[in-house]
């Protein structure tokens, strides 16, 4: 991923990926993706959502194509939120009462 300059212009910008074994630009993201980033298995980079209007707590985006692969949902208005403490996902409830740790589906 490479930082469009958001971060230095204060505006939300496209993001472009990478494809880092190649060496090839990939195609350019409709999202910011900078400090909202959770992590990565290589293929599929998990982001946080901060509007808690949205009803979204974090979403999954394919790393090549852009393309969201799955959503994380919350109340509308809710306390939720996403962090990564060092390789976990952590979840705060929708209450903001408990604290999860998120794992793959089996």
């Amino acid at each position: 991923m490479i930082d469009s300059g958001a971060a230095a212009t204060g505006v939300a910008t496209a993001e472009a990926t990478m494809t880092i074994l190649v060496g090839v630009k990939g195609k350019t993201c409709d999202f910011n993706m900078d400090y909202r980033y959770l992590g990565t298995d290589g293929t599929v980079g998990v982001f946080r959502v901060d509007n808690p209007q949205l009803g979204l707590v974090a979403k999954a985006r394919h790393l090549t194509t852009c393309d969201t692969l799955w959503e994380l949902p919350s109340q509308v208005g809710s306390l939720a939120r996403a962090w990564r403490v060092n390789t976990t996902l952590v979840q705060l409830s929708d209450d903001g009462t408990e604290l999860m740790s998120l794992v793959a589906p089996s």
